[in-house]
């Protein structure tokens, strides 16, 4: 939904707050959309988590609590293990292929 929305900016803070005295309206969009994107987040979690969020100003605070709790998560949390212990990612694959085929 932040992305059919176009508010994935927002919770990543590449869209900065602007300066209501040099842009009124900028401003306010920017606020409406921060709050939408908070609201898509809120709405969208589960009760728990909604206590590591509480007292967040914006969207982007959300976001970071939620990520700070959940850690990182994929394939490319995955990957940037294996770079932090060393692991060379092609070896890596290799075996997982090989203990695939020793289970079939």
């Amino acid at each position: 939904m932040l992305k059919l929305w176009g508010l994935e900016g927002y919770i990543r803070g590449r869209i900065k707050r602007l300066d209501p005295a040099e842009d009124p309206e900028g401003a306010d969009n920017w606020k409406t959309n921060d709050a939408l994107a908070g609201c898509l987040i809120v709405n969208n979690i589960t009760d728990p988590e909604a206590l590591h969020v509480l007292g967040c100003g914006t969207s982007h605070e959300l976001w970071q609590r939620l990520e700070a709790v959940h850690g990182r998560s994929g394939y490319q949390a995955l990957i940037s293990t294996l770079r932090e212990e060393g692991e060379n990612i092609c070896d890596h694959l290799d075996k997982l292929q090989h203990i695939g085929r020793e289970s079939i």
